[in-house]
């Protein structure tokens, strides 16, 4: 399916910017703020636009983000996973695979302590199925984030200079982060002035690391999760650097969505995960797992790799941004 310079320039700017004004999105897509209006009505309807948060987690305390690879002997069914997941605030994302791995999780908690009682006592409420748990922490982002469930947000403790009206308006903006001030007073029965003074504190705290849109339904929508580990070998750096080439679509025309979500280095059982989207399984093996294998020839890379077929909790950070913008090279810099 083609799609207008315009319209993948409206899922540009909200995925930017939830905020942007109907003008600006008009001065991104360059359109009149009539089209962008309704291209806007479009693409949310079209693409099942969440507008949410791109949050600092450790600015909130939450400072263990793990990703978990599961492999079971007996799959358990979609209705005893969803059973499981369904009041658990550590795991964020849970997606039935099919490929080299069964079930993915991701998951955030405030310590290592409180993630080793979870990961004991998810691999304890499923042991009937044998379930094999290859779980990493990821260091960092390159690129992406893990939409935060508000029941995590609910368990946390005003602190850190927050009060219990700045913990209601980061909730609601979690849910809905394009929501008009007036509209956000109404549903915290505050004063709006005061809403929109505490809204601009927030921001400049550091707390927000976006406002931002994802697709529940996109267009573009053959997901796969992949880990990767390497025997490092000299020149790994200038591959690495070929790599961040190919992410951030150098030379490449604008699509209408990011092929790369999540790009994570990791410890524990892998080095590097990501999560990436395609047209088919064929673009997928060729662009995904056969760039790594193709850039990382000479450092052997082991790539694990699954289909994503089914949610059980949580939202795919999809989105159309600049990649070569926002991608955080900090640990590559000369």
């Amino acid at each position: 399916m083609e799609f207008s310079f315009a319209k993948k320039m409206v899922f540009r700017a909200l995925s930017e910017n939830s905020r942007a004004s109907i003008s600006e999105i008009a001065g991104m897509a360059k359109c009149s703020r009539v089209t962008a209006s309704r291209l806007v009505s479009q693409v949310e309807k079209e693409f099942g636009l969440v507008y949410t948060l791109d949050l600092n987690l450790q600015a909130l305390g939450l400072w263990q983000l793990h990703v978990i690879a599961l492999n079971f002997a007996k799959m358990p069914s979609e209705d005893v996973l969803r059973s499981k997941f369904a009041n658990d605030t550590t795991a964020q994302l849970v997606a039935m695979t099919k490929g080299d791995f069964d079930l993915l999780v991701i998951a955030v908690s405030k310590s290592g302590s409180a993630y080793m009682r979870w990961e004991t006592e998810l691999a304890y409420s499923l042991a009937e199925y044998k379930p094999q748990l290859r779980p990493s922490q990821i260091a960092f982002m390159h690129i992406g984030f893990i939409p935060i469930d508000n029941a995590l947000l609910e368990t946390l403790e005003p602190g850190k200079g927050l009060d219990s009206l700045d913990k209601q308006i980061l909730l609601e903006l979690n849910k809905n982060s394009r929501i008009q001030y007036r509209e956000l007073a109404k549903k915290l029965q505050a004063n709006e002035n005061t809403v929109r003074y505490r809204f601009s504190r927030l921001a400049r705290a550091g707390i927000i690391n976006a406002f931002t849109a994802i697709a529940t339904k996109p267009p573009i929508s053959y997901s796969i999760a992949m880990f990767v580990n390497y025997t490092f070998a000299p020149g790994t750096e200038q591959r690495a650097k070929k790599a961040r080439e190919i992410y951030m679509g150098v030379g490449e025309p604008l699509q209408v969505q990011n092929n790369f979500n999540l790009l994570a280095p990791s410890s524990g059982s892998y080095r590097f995960f990501t999560i990436e989207t395609f047209e088919d399984e064929k673009e997928a093996l060729e662009k995904g797992v056969g760039m790594q294998k193709r850039v990382f020839k000479e450092d052997r890379p082991v790539v694990t790799y699954a289909h994503i077929e089914k949610l059980i909790k949580g939202m795919l950070p999809i989105r159309n941004i600049d990649i070569a913008k926002h991608y955080n090279v900090v640990r590559w810099e000369d």
